[in-house]
């Protein structure tokens, strides 16, 4: 294994380590459970809750704020998920080249 492998291979456990972080983190499945109760929360016509508009005031700031969060969030997994396949393929040029170099070895 030459080194630029074990560079590659290196960065790739550091991106799966913090993309398995991410995962194991129920912030974000909290937060769509939170959003899910806010909408339903929502007047579904155009009659005011008993709380009046300060209610419907403070559902639309946690609505808000709760989209906001899944929106962020979004962004992150969409950031990690493409380092995954990019490790992979450097991988997979390493061994292609390391099978040209030695016609012997077989995968």
């Amino acid at each position: 294994m030459c080194f630029a492998e074990v560079d590659c291979w290196s960065h790739a456990a550091g991106s799966l380590t913090v993309l398995s972080n991410k995962y194991s983190s129920h912030s974000t499945s909290d937060t769509i459970d939170r959003v899910n109760r806010l909408i339903n929360a929502w007047p579904s016509d155009d009659t005011f809750p008993a709380e009046g508009y300060e209610g419907i005031k403070s559902i639309y700031k946690k609505l808000l704020s709760g989209l906001d969060d899944i929106r962020l969030a979004a962004e992150e997994e969409v950031k990690y998920e493409n380092i995954i396949p990019t490790k992979i393929l450097w991988h997979l040029i390493f061994m292609a080249l390391d099978l040209a170099l030695e016609p012997s070895k077989t995968l």
